[in-house]
């Protein structure tokens, strides 16, 4: 069970809000300057409490308000009562990703978010006899519906604009309803491989089947008989190398061949060598008419401490050209001996090898044994491809089987549970029929949990609710409105409910809709104690004698924060970041 306590700042950027048990509203009003009441602070105050409850910062609209309204040292409390423990939130947007908790008069920063909420969690959940629980932000979705979710699906309690998969929603639907959401995760996670195997089968009959050229029972039949020509072609190559003629001079053909291979690599590197000197610029030819006007240059700025003689600067510049030349000479004629040498050596290896080689290309077997190698290497290579196509493609298949198997019987498991919960699912199809006759007058209306056991569906749970003339915008928020309310107040799913819930603008709807949801608040504070609901209004909706007479609920008294035009929450107009 959670109850909030207190919402505040250091500094007072906004005035503090109190929360007590049962109805809380937080009121827009009409001010002596303006009759607008939107746009004064009512969604930014829930906003507030969510980024004290670890929405992330940069999905939260807290990061868009400018510092020279919200400093980022600011730091944001909330006090909240947990199992009838009490505790502390704070938050800033300097250290948004280092959140504060306060325990038992100890105060802990925390060095991640994730750090933060398993801490708190386990304050949450620890009485709890599931052995697994939703995440708190999933719970906390579920219980403070996103604004821009629109309230048009049950199950998604997010931005509209948020690309969310409907089958991470479930979590906390299921689990206040008992089914196993340990389970359910285990089956997201086997989807999940499903489709990663669906996309490696795809690719991987691509290749098998030559991008849809063939059968894969064709390649199947062309890797058998690549297995044959394979063996043949080893059997060939043994028969080949068995040969009395080729075994008396298989030792020497190794060693010539090794040798053979060593001078090429030496012969490869001399040529390099060379290459790179005669790719050498030309030296830069300085002129005698150049080293007169240089020389001459120097002597009349430096006057008698030049004694050289022109001549003499002449004979020492020609002395180290032809220094430079000799030795890059002297550099080149030695690498083009030994490239010499090394040729040599190999035209004699190369007579000797072919010598040795002749007794076996007179009776063919070295023509034979070299066109037998470089078949079956060819073959080899086509084999192994094939195969390791082929069982790849098998054990993809096979793994997909098993995932598809697991699936199917984590599905039935899911199916004999929601027998088993029956009676909950049906009380609490009475407690919408109740509420629906509240808000809209008549019962008729329908909710179901079903099981989905098709191959390809991802969205394995259904949760069916119809109301009265659905499908309207209005009429869709009062069946979001039901559903909540019935998730809190249903004797069965209230036993695992944290007892706290808050609407944000659900009540755009026609002033008669609003009047009947106000009674049925009214009906259920009288008859339950331990719940805490916020809700944000305009006044304009019933503010008027002819409407405010009809109401039952006391708003004066439930009255926790008002806001106006001149009024507003964070006390100063500004423009988003």
């Amino acid at each position: 069970m959670i109850k909030l306590e207190k919402l505040y700042a250091q500094p007072e950027i906004f005035e503090p809000i109190s929360f007590d048990w049962g109805i809380n509203i937080i009121v827009g009003e009409r001010s002596e300057d303006s009759n607008k009441t939107n746009g004064v602070g009512k969604s930014m105050s829930i906003e507030f409490i969510q980024f004290c409850l670890f929405k992330d910062f940069k999905r939260s609209r807290i990061s868009k308000i400018p510092a020279n309204v919200l400093a980022k040292d600011t730091e944001i409390f909330l006090n909240l009562r947990i199992n009838e423990e009490l505790v502390t939130i704070i938050r800033s947007v300097k250290e948004h990703n280092q959140p504060k908790i306060v325990r038992n008069q100890q105060t802990t920063q925390f060095s991640s978010i994730a750090d933060a909420v398993s801490f708190l969690e386990h304050i949450i959940f620890q009485n709890q006899t599931h052995k697994k629980t939703p995440s708190l932000r999933k719970m906390v979705g579920l219980l403070i519906r996103d604004e821009g979710s629109e309230f048009k699906d049950i199950i998604n309690y997010y931005d509209t604009n948020l690309r969310v998969s409907k089958r991470d929603l479930y979590e906390p639907h299921l689990y206040l309803f008992g089914i196993d959401i340990y389970k359910y995760q285990e089956l997201q996670e086997i989807i999940k491989n499903i489709d990663e195997k669906k996309g490696l089968l795809k690719e991987l009959k691509k290749q098998v089947t030559n991008n849809g050229t063939r059968k894969i029972s064709d390649a199947k039949a062309d890797l058998n008989g690549l297995k044959d020509k394979v063996e043949k072609l080893e059997n060939q190559v043994e028969i080949l190398k068995t040969a009395d003629a080729f075994e008396s001079i298989q030792d020497d053909l190794i060693r010539l061949q090794r040798e053979i291979d060593h001078l090429r690599s030496k012969q490869d590197a001399l040529k390099y060598e060379i290459k790179k000197i005669e790719t050498l610029p030309e030296p830069e030819i300085i002129t005698e008419t150049d080293i007169t006007i240089l020389y001459n240059q120097f002597k009349s700025g430096l006057g008698d401490i030049i004694n050289k003689s022109l001549d003499e600067v002449k004979s020492f510049k020609n002395k180290i050209d032809s220094f430079q030349k000799m030795l890059i000479n002297e550099r080149y004629s030695d690498l083009k001996s030994k490239l010499a040498g090394v040729t040599k050596k190999l035209r004699e290896l190369d007579d000797l090898y072919a010598q040795t080689a002749s007794p076996l290309d007179k009776k063919g077997i070295m023509k034979d044994l070299k066109t037998a190698l470089s078949t079956l290497n060819e073959k080899n290579k086509h084999l192994l491809d094939l195969r390791l196509n082929v069982e790849n493609l098998e054990n993809a298949d096979q793994e997909k089987k098993r995932l598809v198997s697991s699936k199917t019987s984590i599905i039935e498991d899911f199916d004999n549970q929601i027998s088993k919960i029956k009676n909950t699912i049906d009380n609490f199809n009475q407690t919408i029929l109740n509420i629906h006759e509240k808000v809209l007058d008549n019962k008729k209306a329908f909710f179901e949990i079903t099981v989905k056991n098709k191959s390809n569906v991802k969205e394995v749970f259904n949760f069916e609710m119809r109301v009265f003339d659905d499908g309207s915008h209005s009429v869709n928020k009062m069946k979001v409105f039901m559903y909540d309310m019935a998730l809190l107040f249903n004797s069965s799913t209230r036993e695992k409910h944290l007892k706290f819930l808050i609407h944000d603008n659900i009540l755009e709807v026609d002033q008669d809709t609003t009047i009947k949801v106000l009674n049925f608040l009214n009906e259920q504070e009288e008859r339950f104690s331990d719940f805490q609901y916020i809700l944000t209004i305009n006044t304009d909706k019933i503010e008027y004698p002819e409407i405010s007479s009809q109401i039952d609920l006391d708003i004066d008294s439930h009255r926790i924060a008002r806001f106006t035009k001149n009024h507003k929450f964070l006390k100063t107009n500004y423009t988003q970041i």
